[in-house]
């Protein structure tokens, strides 16, 4: 029963609120307007009252508005009065209940899921009378409420909201039938909720549903159509109900049944469906998340959100059959622009993979997830659809190529099969918005080329196949035999790429096209999120979709993130659909790179059989042993060559490309590392091995990383494993991996730990205290290795890294004050997280005070908020030298006065006697190492500092302390700068004030000691001189 004040005020009558949510405004008002109104009309008659209100709402706007608001909370509130008071507010509205209807339908948008059970009761009530008593503009509530129908019906409040907004519908089927608008939402959205209603429990709801929707769209039919494609999708959903099974029968058979203007399903198809009805079906609360996942988040750091929303909406079996909605929510209605389509933000395809992950366990949630993405490239007219609307699938396909060939398999499987068996009757219809669709993508640009996604090996030979029947204008001619063309000579040595020239991945496709689909932006004339009636109207007018004209402009490349998988393996990400066939398929490994593979034939006989044979063989065991033979015997052919052997060239591009799938999957399950066991051995392994220093095979490695961008990590990570007798890894081979590449050694380390931490953070981060030690030189304070250690850190790997760095395992800065400043002044433009990262990665290292103090000076309290915080956390902890103190009270007044009082006072306040000798041995060094002119400006700061900290200081004991040595110290800079006494006149009087003292006790004593003999003093007994004692902060001193 004991009830807190805060508890209290936060109480409301119409909202639940939690603990640390702030009371809403529109709750606030309305229960002020309600208390004002009660406390005018306590004590009157009912007729008294009536006038009492009718006399007020005629006096202003404002009296009518508050009278208003009044009269709406007592009717939420209060179900008993709510029929008089609904009775007097209808005679006293003189706007026709506009602003009843504008806070009613803002209740039930923002707030509908906080309500209290009699308030969220008595909201359907109001919106029944609205309804019945013809109100203009109460379509509106039904509008809000149909959109607050959730698709999965798992609580009672929800299953209530669904039965009386249906029963206020049929109770008003008439007015409702009169508002084609209507219509069509309120068939969308129950044809939407009918394959979610099952049980027993529902089993009522469900059949009362189905009639109504089935009675409307016959009775309605041309108003209904106006819905769109998604109509055939939704009836698609429920025609195992017998009611729409006949009312297929109709649309399919006899179309002029259901409306003499209809001519079929065609017609249906060729219409998109509007944003409204799709946005509709989402709720408000998931919309703002998606929408900021899409808007907000950068792609890298999406894990934690995925996984709160998963949490939040998609953890119960039932939730999966709103994936749907939520991808078809995704295509059509969140269009981002320009500036988003070209930055690091978390794309829509990712988004749609991963939730084309969630459903994989239900059959049928997979399938209608599959339909939503795919829908409409099925009727896709590019004069009339938006590219918007394909692009994630497109995108989704290729991106999921190497990480995830099965998802990309999958699509162009269920695409091919739906031309001719989604519907055979308008089998050709739907083929040719198919063909429409990719030649929109190519003319477009989000593609440049179908030939990686058509013809990558990725693919099986089926499916390949079937791809080439189904579009045969987009498939390639078949390739000539090598045996018939061999390679010309020239071709022997391939050319060398630079690094940001080298194929991505070792993808043999991308390399012919140089795809970069993510970075091709879209202009849409549409925000990205929809938040009114007229945005979503608007788009019901024809739209011709176009690129920007400024495209040029968003075609820089986006963060690595995007050109790295889509789906690392280790996230809650993309689940691989049946990862167990990916070696099932290496025979067929090579047949769409022909030309690469037909350089075997340059080989000798021994190596072109092994090579061969390690291409179609499926055992692991055996791979490994053909490897390692065709190893030595390469060895042995090339050492009998004379110089650099011709044959490495030839080798190198043959074993990137076999070895392409090991380096997909990642060297963590290469290794065995991720689950603690390998079930078989790495074969990049058996190359490095072979490639030891000194050997003929040594540059091997490095040609193969012109071909595939992960050899230098996982080139890394052997060494990381493989240690010498000692227990120490071996990196020297790694400088030859460098120079052999012709890179400085700096320059290989950051772009393969780049690779590694955007491909494999797990590794990046267990490796990192290694390559710290052996690599010191390169990487210590390292600006560029720094802003990839923060870029992709989780707390986890935080905490590890700050437990290793306590521990003195490693350095990140070392001792350079430079280097130092210079990472803190860079790491001003990163995202607060990675500040806070950086920050405690430099105190669990502990450089002293004065290696990072001059960085202050480049901080400003209004733009850099995170890093002023950290340092002040940071420099808790007192400087043990002058130079600490020394630097701090050198840092410029302007921008760092305030940081230096909070810091300085600090110190000295514990410690006065310490900083006393601080800052005196601090100018005393200043004096033997500065010139006069320094000397001079370095006292004007410092002594500014201090004139402004004896407003802080607790006490005057910094100058006190010491025998006064502070004191003496500034005295006698005062006498040698005349100018700084005149300047700092409150520091000098301090100061002179405290050396006066002793010497006034000095003529005191002199004076007492010149007594007359015949005093009597002089005759009295010598006293004992007393002992000083000493205080607890001298001792510590001392």
């Amino acid at each position: 029963c004991d009830v807190t004040m805060s508890e209290v005020r936060r109480r409301s009558r119409l909202f639940c609120y939690g603990p640390l949510e702030p009371r809403d405004e529109l709750d606030e008002r309305l229960e002020k307007c309600h208390s004002e109104l009660s406390a005018l009309t306590t004590n009157l008659k009912e007729n008294e009252v009536y006038n009492h209100l009718n006399e007020k709402v005629s006096r202003s706007a404002q009296d009518h508005e508050e009278t208003s608001m009044a009269l709406l909370f007592s009717i939420l509130t209060d179900p008993t009065t709510a029929p008089k008071l609904y009775h007097t507010l209808t005679l006293l509205t003189r706007d026709s209940l506009a602003l009843v209807l504008t806070c009613s339908e803002k209740i039930i948008m923002e707030h509908m899921s906080k309500l209290q059970n009699t308030t969220r009761m008595q909201v359907l009530w109001l919106t029944r009378e609205l309804v019945q008593t013809g109100v203009a503009g109460s379509d509106r509530l039904c509008f809000a409420l149909l959109k607050q129908l959730p698709i999965s019906c798992t609580i009672s409040s929800d299953v209530y909201l669904v039965e009386c907004l249906l029963h206020i519908l049929l109770d008003n089927r008439e007015w409702m039938e009169s508002q084609p608008p209507l219509v069509c939402s309120v068939v969308y959205t129950y044809l939407s909720l009918l394959p979610g209603h099952i049980g027993p429990s529902l089993a009522t709801l469900r059949e009362q549903e189905t009639h109504f929707c089935v009675s409307l769209i016959r009775n309605k039919f041309m108003d209904c159509i106006q819905i769109g494609r998604d109509l055939v999708r939704l009836l698609q959903g429920v025609a195992k109900i017998p009611e729409f099974t006949q009312l297929w029968r109709d649309l399919l058979q006899n179309p002029q049944s259901l409306s003499p203007q209809f001519s079929g399903l065609q017609q249906i198809l060729s219409k998109r469906t509007s944003r409204r009805f799709i946005a509709g079906r989402i709720l408000p609360d998931v919309e703002v998340k998606l929408n900021f996942l899409l808007s907000k988040v950068k792609f890298g750091q999406h894990r934690l959100y995925q996984e709160w929303f998963q949490k939040k909406y998609l953890s119960t079996p039932e939730s999966q059959h709103q994936i749907a909605e939520l991808i078809r929510y995704v295509c059509c209605v969140i269009h981002p622009p320009n500036e988003v389509l070209g930055s690091d933000i978390f794309p829509r395809w990712a988004l749609i993979g991963w939730l084309l992950s969630l459903c994989q366990p239900n059959p049928v949630a997979s399938a209608n997830a599959k339909l939503a993405l795919l829908f409409d490239w099925l009727c896709y007219k590019p004069e009339s659809d938006s590219i918007m609307n394909i692009e994630p699938g497109i995108l989704l396909m290729f991106h999921s190529l190497r990480p995830h060939p099965q998802i990309t398999a999958t699509l162009l499987d269920c695409l091919c099969r739906l031309i001719p068996n989604y519907c055979p009757s308008v089998e050709e219809f739907i083929a040719s918005g198919v063909k429409a669709a990719f030649t929109d993508i190519l003319q477009k640009e989000v593609l440049l080329s179908l030939e990686p996604l058509f013809e990558s090996p990725k693919l099986d030979d089926d499916l390949k196949a079937l791809i080439k029947k189904t579009f045969p204008e987009f498939a390639q001619p078949e390739p000539t035999p090598p045996s018939q063309h061999p390679p010309p000579p020239h071709t022997t040595k391939p050319l060398p790429l630079p690094p940001a020239q080298s194929v991505p991945h070792g993808s043999e496709g991308q390399s012919a096209v140089g795809v970069r689909a993510d970075q091709r932006e879209v202009n849409e004339e549409t925000p990205m999120i929809i938040s009114s009636d007229e945005e979503l109207e608007g788009e019901d007018a024809e739209v011709t979709s176009a690129f920007s004209d400024t495209e040029e402009g968003g075609r820089e490349s986006r963060t690595s993130e995007l050109e790295s998988d889509s789906f690392p393996a280790d996230s809650q990400g993309f689940v691989s659909i049946g990862e167990e066939n990916s070696r099932e398929n290496s025979g067929s490994r090579g047949d769409g790179s022909c030309d690469l593979w037909a350089r075997v034939e340059e080989l000798p006989k021994g190596l072109r059989e092994r090579m061969l044979g390690m291409r179609v063989e499926s055992d692991a065991e055996e791979q490994t042993k053909l490897l390692n033979e065709f190893l030595q015997l390469l060895e042995a052919v090339c050492n009998q060559d004379v110089g650099s052997s011709p044959l490495l060239p030839v080798v190198a591009p043959l074993l990137s490309d076999y070895l392409s799938e090991e380096f997909s999957s990642g060297c963590a399950a290469a290794s065995g590392t991720q689950t603690g066991s390998c079930e078989r051995p790495s074969l990049a392994h058996c190359v490095f091995r072979q490639a030891s220093p000194g050997s003929v095979l040594s540059p091997l490695p490095a040609m193969m990383q012109q071909l595939q961008p992960r050899v230098g990590y996982f080139y890394l990570h052997y060494m990381y494993l493989h240690c010498s007798a000692s227990g120490e890894p071996q990196f020297s081979r790694y400088k030859d991996f460098a120079r052999d590449q012709e890179l400085d050694l700096k320059a290989c380390l950051l772009r393969d730990l780049k690779e590694c931490v955007e491909n494999e953070p797990e590794v990046f981060y267990t490796m990192l205290p290694t390559l710290y030690r052996e690599f010191s030189q390169a990487l210590l304070a390292s600006d560029e290795m720094l802003s990839l250690i923060v870029a992709h850190i989780d707390p986890i790997q935080l905490h590890n890294l700050v437990q290793k760095l306590m521990m003195k395992d490693f350095q990140l800065f070392g001792r350079h004050a430079k280097a130092i400043q210079h990472a803190v002044v860079n790491s001003l433009q990163w995202d607060s997280f990675e500040q806070f990262c950086l920050w405690q990665l430099l105190s669990a290292e502990g450089p002293d005070c004065h290696l990072v103090i001059p960085a202050l000076a480049s901080l400003s309290t209004e733009e850099h908020p995170e890093a002023i915080s950290s340092a002040l956390l940071f420099l808790k902890t007192e400087s043990s030298i002058s130079a600490g103190i020394g630097a701090l009270l050198s840092l410029p007044i302007q921008q760092c006065s305030a940081i230096v009082d909070t810091i300085a006072s600090r110190w000295i306040n514990g410690r006065p006697q310490k900083y006393a000798k601080l800052i005196s041995q601090y100018l005393e060094v200043v004096h033997k190492k500065g010139s006069e002119e320094n000397v001079l400006a370095i006292l004007e700061v410092m002594f500014e500092h201090l004139e402004r900290l004896m407003k802080y200081l607790t006490s005057k004991q910094v100058f006190e302390a010491a025998d006064l040595i502070l004191a003496k110290t500034v005295q006698k800079e005062f006498k040698n700068h005349v100018e700084l006494a005149s300047r700092f006149q409150e520091l000098h009087g301090v100061v002179s004030v405290l050396l006066e003292l002793p010497n006034k006790e000095a003529a005191s004593s002199h004076s007492k000691r010149n007594i007359q003999p015949g005093d009597k003093s002089s005759k009295s007994e010598p006293k004992a001189k007393k002992r000083r004692v000493l205080n607890m902060s001298e001792l510590t001193e001392s």
